[in-house]
């Protein structure tokens, strides 16, 4: 609510007992999960599906660029910043706090689908991902 008319002291004590009521939810929240691991392993499986998504958009992106008739620089500059965004996000997954069997499994599957779409992109553009794009510029 509104705390501008409290006092000082006020403002503190009404944003503690927020704050203590709003652990309090997030505790029961993760209790209802299992605990602290079973609450973390539904987040890194979640952000495992998600990842799958942009992945599954990553690689429509560059089968449209397999089809065009000349490759466009800046959609290549643009999947090679995706790409890597990915490859950032994934490596956080692999190498989580938590783990299990299926998300061990997931991670090695993403990271083997991203691997060749970035081959794919180096394919169409003549690029090395590494070092520079095919022009010549450093990435």
């Amino acid at each position: 609510g509104d705390l501008s008319r409290l006092k000082t002291r006020s403002t503190r004590v009404s944003r503690g007992h927020t704050s203590r009521a709003v652990l309090a939810d997030l505790r029961a929240h993760i209790a209802s999960l299992g605990g602290p691991i079973e609450a973390s392993l539904t987040v890194y499986h979640d952000n495992a599906d998600q990842l799958e998504n942009q992945l599954d958009a990553l690689d429509n992106r560059i089968t449209e660029a397999e089809t065009a008739p000349t490759p466009d620089r800046a959609e290549a500059r643009d999947l090679i910043d995706t790409s890597t965004q990915l490859r950032a996000t994934l490596d956080k997954l692999h190498h989580a706090r938590y783990t299990d069997d299926n998300l061990t499994t997931r991670t090695l599957q993403l990271q083997t689908r991203l691997d060749l779409a970035q081959t794919r992109i180096t394919r169409v553009y003549g690029l090395h991902l590494q070092t520079h794009l095919g022009d010549g510029t450093a990435l």
